[in-house]
């Protein structure tokens, strides 16, 4: 009797594994009841699956050929086991795979599809309950309204009552930093942000009178879920394995890849996905390039589509350098019904893509300040990651919007010569005249833009890439000349000149935004510099490619402003002549004769990963007398600039403006995740204007020529220039130490610094560094 059998193994292991055996070896016959038990009993929820599994891991070596079988247990519902049943299953797992390599491919599989969020029968997405301080909320997305809807409720500075303060403790207590939050606790109250007046937020009162903001959002986020628990329990079997089978990573990561949720997904997929294989990059390192290039690169293919109205077509505010845009038209989008014809995209559907890529963005930069928490090396590891995905895949993506400022915030970090380091690429590759046109066009771009908008670039680094660009222009003026009898041949051609032009537009560009402090810099001749006859922005100026005409219009008048105030150069002539010039309408390679003007590191639009940047991102300043014709205060106009951009999907069949997601980010609660990691920070331009000769990172001053502290090498510098004077293979092969030792070479002023630097010990040890 059956029921016998298995009342017997409950003090029989030996005889569960023989009826496994029997079962498994009778399946064949028409009579094969003891494997159709043996299925059902293998059920998560069945009573006998713990020791079914503990007895199938003894019978691995049987199950050669049984790759149905296999199949069909790999079925298993891992959110529906209880705790033994699960260890007894991930112990069967790891001596299948032991055993025999051949179901690794399946194994793997099944692990991966299980990092994915849990659907329910109908295919929705279960939302698991959660229970605090008596109430139940079906989601985390309930209890944050639940506390949104206090932070509209209560005056500023109103004690909670007894049953909401025990809600917003018990979510508290969940916070990274709760305890110390919590320490010395009088009571809650909600009130305005003392940074960010038109934000409320929680604060927790102390008894010694004192108060501090937190974020509801973390909170949320960080309570423990059981669908949490079992995936970091995958994760862990996951490394596991990858311990015993070292060579399978490269399956891992296809694995991945292939179950990477498509961009059409919804945003918990995206989210909750993401955040699994982050959480598996630390567990795993030998996966993380795998893991942080494929987020990456799945971060493009949603960038892609969420386009900004195109400068070009845009009526730029005059002082502003900001987009003047009508967002009052209804907004609908073009794409493809279930009969092939074009439709109408929602609203809806044209926000979720931007909150897509919002939450994967929030994601990555979480996942990068743990790198540098953790450490200066786990920090260049990623940053080395980064890079290398960012000349494969960001650099060569067509106007993408965001994903370009994770390598933007993380040359934020710390005190190392990342920012050097990154420069020192995007110029090698705009210097090289065997790269394409468009390639060294997009280099300027990043340049122009990175080195006007990064606060944490000190100045002299500033001062330096303005030298080297004008000094390009000069020279190619020169090799213009030198081929013409006359420079009056020399016609502006849009094509023929693109990367002159390009140049051009960077150069103006950048003396917008760091004009000013390039002038105040005392120690590094200041006005006098700018007025120096290396530079000679006269010449380039008023050269007969004519540059001004091709550059964009707001950048020429606002250059055209500063440098008359600051008396550098005249361009009031040229820009009078241009009015009534016209050009050819195309080139002289037949493409239009215009400029495609492109500036990466635009404003950050994305609303809750936008903390991570806002402190570090340089916004524009108008002129005082601009702001006081306006009627508009500073603060007013600095966010201009935020609200006049609009988004908009681009499928194939055009784009339409889309303003929904604008007006949320001027109405929608911001998380206080963001400023409760920079309340420490002051002000960054006004810490900047008081030390001319540097800048300030996360509150700090960063010098010119900064330390790295990698492998005990604190007393080497390089500065700016001579990492851009280093070969391309050194750059490219060797880690910052190493670059150091290169550098020590140029400064002892070695006839050949590259056989200094091959034959120094570093070299010759083959020491391993994170950016090698």
């Amino acid at each position: 009797d059956l029921t016998l059998l298995m009342l017997s193994v409950e003090s029989n292991v030996q005889e569960c594994r023989q009826f496994v055996l029997t079962a498994l070896a009778n399946r064949a016959q028409a009579n094969a009841v003891e494997y159709n038990f043996l299925i059902e009993g293998l059920l998560p929820t069945h009573a006998m699956a713990a020791k079914l599994f503990t007895a199938l891991s003894q019978c691995v070596s049987n199950l050669i050929g049984q790759d149905d079988f296999v199949e069909t247990v790999l079925q298993f519902d891992w959110f529906a086991a209880d705790n033994q049943t699960l260890d007894a299953f991930v112990n069967f797992i790891v001596h299948l795979i032991s055993s025999n390599a051949h179901f690794l491919s399946s194994t793997f599989r099944m692990l991966v599809r299980n990092l994915l969020p849990r659907p329910k029968d109908d295919g929705a997405l279960i939302e698991e309950e959660f229970t605090l301080a008596g109430e139940t909320f079906p989601s985390r997305r309930h209890i944050k309204g639940r506390l949104r809807d206090m932070l509209q409720t209560y005056k500023d500075d109103a004690p909670l009552n007894a049953q909401d303060q025990q809600l917003v403790i018990e979510a508290l207590r969940h916070h990274p930093h709760g305890l110390q939050k919590l320490h010395m606790f009088s009571y809650i109250t909600v009130g305005q942000h003392h940074k960010f007046t038109d934000t409320r937020c929680f604060y927790v009162v102390r008894t010694n009178g004192t108060r501090e903001d937190f974020s509801f959002i973390k909170c949320v986020d960080c309570l423990p879920s059981e669908d949490g628990k079992i995936h970091q329990k995958i994760i862990r079997t996951i490394h596991h394995m990858l311990l015993l089978c070292p060579l399978s990573a490269n399956m891992v990561g296809d694995v991945l890849a292939d179950t990477f949720p498509h961009k059409r997904m919804s945003v918990e997929h995206q989210q909750v996905f993401m955040q699994n294989i982050l959480s598996l990059a630390e567990n795993a390192p030998v996966l993380k390039e795998r893991i942080l290039t494929l987020c990456v690169e799945r971060m493009l293919y949603i960038d892609v589509e969420i386009r900004l109205e195109d400068p070009q077509e845009a009526d730029l505010d005059l002082d502003g350098l900001q987009f003047n845009l009508d967002i009052e038209e209804p907004v609908e989008k073009m794409q493809v019904t279930e009969n092939g014809q074009p439709g109408v995209m929602s609203e809806a559907e044209i926000d979720e893509m931007a909150q897509k890529l919002d939450a994967m963005m929030l994601l990555m930069f979480q996942y990068l300040k743990k790198q540098n928490d953790i450490g200066e090396r786990e920090r260049d590891e990623a940053f080395a990651v980064l890079l290398r995905v960012f000349e494969r895949s960001i650099l060569n993506t067509y106007r993408s919007k965001y994903t370009q400022f994770l390598i933007f915030y993380i040359c934020s970090l710390g005190s190392t010569n990342l920012c050097d380091v990154f420069l020192t690429i995007l110029f090698r590759r705009l210097f090289d005249p065997s790269n394409h046109t468009s390639h060294r066009q997009v280099c300027a771009a990043y340049a122009g833009s990175f080195l006007s908008r990064a606060r944490f670039i000190g100045i002299n680094t500033v001062r330096s890439a303005l030298g080297y660009l004008i000094q390009w222009l000069q020279e190619y003026l020169n090799r213009i000349e030198g081929s013409l009898s006359s420079m009056n041949e020399a016609k502006p051609d849009a094509e023929l000149h693109a990367v002159f032009y390009s140049i051009c537009q960077s150069v103006f560009y950048l003396f917008c935004y760091k004009g000013q402090q390039l002038t105040d810099d005392l120690v590094g001749g200041g006005l006098d510099f700018l007025r120096s006859g290396s530079l000679n922005l006269q010449r380039i100026v008023s050269s007969a490619l004519n540059p001004l005409k091709f550059c964009l219009e707001s950048v020429v008048r606002e250059f055209a402003r500063l440098s008359l105030e600051l008396n550098l150069v005249d361009c009031s002539g040229v820009v009078e002549r241009n009015k009534t010039l016209r050009l050819p309408t195309l080139g002289r390679f037949g493409g239009l004769n215009q400029l495609d003007s492109f500036f990466p590191f635009d404003p950050y639009l994305l609303r809750n990963s936008s903390c991570f940047i806002r402190d570090i991102y340089e916004v524009w300043k108008g002129p005082i007398e601009v702001e006081e014709e306006s009627g508009l205060s500073g603060s007013e106009m600095n966010e201009r600039e935020l609200r006049a951009r609009t988004f908009s999907i681009d499928s194939g069949f055009g784009s339409y403006m889309e303003g929904s997601l604008i007006e949320r980010l001027q109405h929608t609660q911001r998380d206080m995740d963001d400023f409760e990691e920079s309340d420490s920070l002051s002000d960054s331009s006004d810490r900047a204007a008081s030390d001319p000769g540097g800048d300030v990172r996360n509150g700090f001053e960063v010098p010119s020529t900064v330390e790295l502290n990698v492998d005990k090498f604190a007393d080497r510098k390089l500065s700016f220039h001579d990492t851009l004077m280093l070969p391309n293979d050194i750059i490219n092969r060797h880690s910052p130490s190493a670059l150091y030792d290169f550098g020590e070479g140029i400064s002892k002023g070695s006839n050949n610094a590259l056989d200094a630097f091959l034959s120094s010990n570093r070299y010759k040890s083959g020491k391993k560094h994170p950016l090698t």
